[in-house]
């Protein structure tokens, strides 16, 4: 009788924690393209050197300024255009 109330209390709780899972899976695939991408191009990239994305450029060139575009072959990925960031543009 002992062994079914066991069994009983780690059935109960499967829904749940597949839903935690799922939520955690979920989690991870929305941020694991953005990690993966950003180590990529930190390991390609120019040492010591930012560099953005295209979609980043976009978001920043209006107060930074950055250098003209490199195209990086990133493993896994492919080819990506990335612009390294040089400073704030004067005030």
């Amino acid at each position: 009788q002992r062994h079914a109330h066991a069994d009983a209390h780690r059935h109960s709780h499967r829904p749940r924690d597949c839903r935690r899972r799922r939520q955690e899976k979920i989690i991870y695939d929305l941020w694991g393209d953005t990690v993966n991408i950003a180590s990529r191009i930190t390991s390609e990239g120019t040492p010591g050197m930012i560099h953005c994305d295209t979609k980043s450029y976009q978001l920043l060139h209006d107060r930074f300024e950055f250098g003209e575009p490199i195209v990086l072959n990133l493993k896994g990925i492919g080819e990506m255009q990335v612009y390294r960031l040089i400073g704030r543009k004067p005030a």
